[in-house]
């Protein structure tokens, strides 16, 4: 497996023995998707049992530019549907967390990095996602349809957070909910001229790491680029 972090001060030079490989409209395009990628939203899935939920939720945190999902498997594996995700899972980094902690070890590590944690919920007393604040990056919980988040996730958030609802049904399907709260959360932020950019190093570490998924023989491409420069 190929660990692109080991080569992180030379990926200048990796970019450009691999830009040949793959055609100028494909370099273009990858290029073009890792500058709208964002790390200042991330979302985080409790348990999730159902593969084609997951699999939605996916698609549509490609489509926002969401680069990183955190997995909950402290009681249910995540399980994409690979039909479904139609491929989004290769341009995305999926952290997954299969210890009883799942939720406690999620959260210390997004709030090292400076996430305010958001749970979504229609219970208890949350605030409306139109008052949600984007002054910091934001991390979005979501659980299953059938049971929310667990108490654990609840509590342990640093907020929740709602969609207004105006039916008789308590709750979206996850992918819609996900749909609904990263199109506010992303207006916001555009609104509030926030730049959700990565790093132009990066953007670049992803335009590496998304072309070796589109090549054949990526191992054998490496060897090659090690052997010319040793």
């Amino acid at each position: 497996m190929i660990d692109l972090n080991l080569h992180r001060n030379r990926i200048d030079e990796l970019i450009a023995f691999l830009q040949p490989f793959i055609t100028e409209k494909r370099f273009d395009r990858i290029s073009e998707i890792a500058a709208q990628r964002t790390e200042y939203i991330t979302v985080v899935l409790e348990n999730l049992y159902q593969g084609h939920n997951a699999s939605a939720v996916l698609r549509t945190c490609d489509c926002f530019g969401v680069l990183n999902i955190h997995a909950i498997e402290s009681v249910n594996r995540f399980s994409p549907n690979e039909e479904i995700a139609l491929g989004a899972e290769k341009w995305l980094n999926i952290n997954h967390y299969t210890s009883s902690n799942g939720i406690a070890d999620a959260y210390s590590l997004l709030r090292n990095k400076g996430y305010a944690i958001a749970a979504t919920t229609p219970h208890g007393n949350p605030i409306s996602i139109e008052d949600i604040p984007v002054n910091k990056p934001l991390a979005l919980v979501f659980g299953t349809e059938k049971d929310g988040l667990s108490a654990e996730a609840l509590k342990q958030a640093d907020f929740t957070v709602a969609l207004p609802m105006y039916g008789f049904t308590e709750s979206f399907n996850i992918s819609v909910s996900a749909a609904l709260f990263l199109q506010k959360v992303t207006d916001k932020m555009i609104q509030s001229k926030i730049n959700r950019s990565l790093p132009i190093e990066e953007q670049k570490f992803l335009i590496a790491n998304w072309i070796l998924k589109t090549v054949r023989d990526p191992e054998g491409l490496m060897r090659n680029f090690l052997i010319d420069r040793t």
